[in-house]
Order: structure tokens, then sequence, then C-alpha cells
């Protein structure tokens, strides 16, 4: 586990609360998995992941199945779309994750500009578009006594961010791998934070989670404390892919 924050662990709530504000419907996509060569799965929810609205802050929870070196790597795939959208947008990007999570990530961005059309203006990660962190150095960087600490966490996205000024989107699965360690109270503090400077500024945000596929409502249910700090839930399941929206 990247992140190994000092500290106890947390028993998970016999009754969590419910998400403030879901929406009383979602919007329901159709969902086409992609070849066994790895281009992973394709569909019409490919546009949200990589145009979300202006400050949104997605939680993406995929199945199991979507661990890296599985052919249908829905987190990975989505997390390149999100980079690709942001440097056509002229924002900056960050990525922070394990060291193979990222690498993944900048491969796929670069199939996905190869795979373009002659004569389309491709911009490169190479100029800086895209910042890489490592988890676990984040980790260690804004963690104090096994909890984020907002003053340092507002440091680090400072400093990610650069002095240009531009718009910026932020890829992470630090809320995850916190809540797989079973440090969910440090999971929903690091959402919280995410969520008061997305609403904040100029920053749009998207987290991973991996659910099983066995139980996926009963995962879900579990995830709902730090789901009310999203603004939506993209969830691929069986029968697709939905986007839901917490008002």
């Amino acid at each position: 586990m990247p992140i190994q924050p000092s500290g106890s662990r947390d028993a998970p709530s016999a009754s969590p609360p419910e998400p403030q504000g879901w929406a009383s419907q979602s919007q329901r996509l159709s969902f086409h998995q992609g070849s066994e060569g790895g281009g992973g799965a394709r569909g019409p929810w490919e546009e949200f992941v990589s145009n979300p609205p202006k400050a949104a802050h997605v939680a993406l929870a995929a199945p199991h199945s979507a661990r890296f070196g599985n052919r249908t790597n829905y987190n990975m795939e989505a997390a390149a779309l999100f980079a690709l959208g942001g440097v056509r947008r002229g924002e900056k990007v960050v990525l922070v994750g394990s060291h193979w999570h990222y690498l993944d990530i900048l491969r796929r961005v670069e199939d996905l500009l190869k795979a373009q059309p002659p004569g389309t203006v491709q911009p490169s990660w190479r100029k800086r578009d895209i910042a890489v962190f490592e988890a676990s150095g984040v980790g260690s960087e804004f963690f104090v006594d096994g909890m984020p600490d907002p003053e340092r966490f507002e440091s680090f996205l400072r400093k990610a961010a650069g002095p240009s000024g531009r718009p910026i989107r932020v890829w992470n699965n630090l809320g995850e791998l916190l809540h797989e360690s079973g440090s969910r109270r440090a999971s929903r503090a690091v959402e919280r934070l995410w969520h008061q400077f997305r609403d904040g500024g100029r920053c749009t945000i998207l987290c991973s989670y991996l659910l099983p596929e066995d139980d996926l409502e009963a995962d879900v249910s579990g995830l709902r404390v730090a789901l009310r700090y999203h603004t939506h839930l993209v969830r691929f399941d069986r029968d697709g892919a939905s986007v839901a929206q917490f008002l």
C-alpha cells in the first residue's frame, strides 16, 4: 500500500449517513468493452471523463477487474482520457498515484495522441502539461499523525499547480488507498480537502475507487460517507456505465 499513515485504523460505521443531495435520477450511458489487446472500455462515458463540468469533484468507481495489469482497466483508461482532456483545454494536469499508475496513464495518453487524425494539433505532456507525484511521497508530505493537514495539503497543491495560474485538474486515488487500508477517517478527510480546494478555486478532480464485483451495491453503501464530498459518481458494472450527480 503506497500510503500508510500512522495511527489506528477506523472501524467502519454501522450505519453511515446518506450522501448529501443524491440526485433522483442518474444518466444511463451505453457501454462497450474494448478488445483484449488493451484498448480498454469505450463508450459515451468517455466524453464525460474527458470534459467533466467545470470544478467537478468526480468519484470513479470501477469493479476489481480494473486493477492494474488486467485487460479491462477502466480506471486507467478513464484517467488517461481525463488527463488528455485537460491538456487539450490548456489546463495543468496533476497525477497522484503509484509509480505504475502514472506510467500506465502516461502511456495511454501517448496512445490516444497517436490515434488522432493526421493534421490534428497534438499537445504533449513533455512540455510539463502533466505533473506526476508518487502517492507515498505525497502522503508523507502533508500527513501529520495519520491525518492530512489542511495547510500542508494546500501548500502541496500550490506547488503542484506551478506559477502559471492555469486551471488545474487532478487525478488521484488517495481516498481509495486509505479506504482499503482501513483508514476510513483519513480517507474522508482527504476527500473533504479535495472538495474544499475544488470549491474555492479553478480545479477539477477525478478520484478513483475499486469495487468488488460480487456485491457492488453493498460496497457503494460502504463508500457513502466519502462519496458525499463528490459532485458526481461514474460507475461501471455488468450492465454498463452510469453517471450519477450529487447536488
